[in-house]
């Protein structure tokens, strides 16, 4: 039997067998199709419930979304109940959260500089 092997497991005291409730490390699980190996499969999020985010598509709605849930194979659940995969958004920079908006490339380099 494979054993899963918690990140948890060598950095919180807390830890049992299990993922403890107040540890940093938030790791989601799944139980595979084929029981009978009895495996496990441990996904790390990208990114954490709260993150502010835009869609990298300049020709996308430019708003900045906020990170509600992780879903099983990279997938997130956005604030008002989209559906994202991860390779779709990014993280808003310093500048996009006071603009409230996702900034063009030209406003982005811009930003860096100032």
């Amino acid at each position: 039997m494979n054993e899963l092997k918690h990140p948890c497991a060598s950095k919180c005291p807390e830890y049992k067998d299990e993922q403890c409730n107040h540890c940093l490390v938030k790791v989601n699980c799944h139980q595979d199709d084929d029981q009978s190996m009895g495996t496990r499969t441990v996904y790390e999020p990208e990114f954490c419930n709260g993150d502010i985010v835009v869609l990298k598509n300049d020709n996308s709605d430019d708003s900045l979304l906020t990170i509600g849930d992780f879903q099983p194979s990279e997938y997130y659940w956005l604030i008002g109940g989209e559906l994202v995969q991860a390779h779709f958004i990014r993280l808003a920079t310093t500048a996009e959260r006071h603009a409230n908006r996702r900034l063009t490339k030209d406003e982005q380099s811009l930003a860096e500089v100032s």
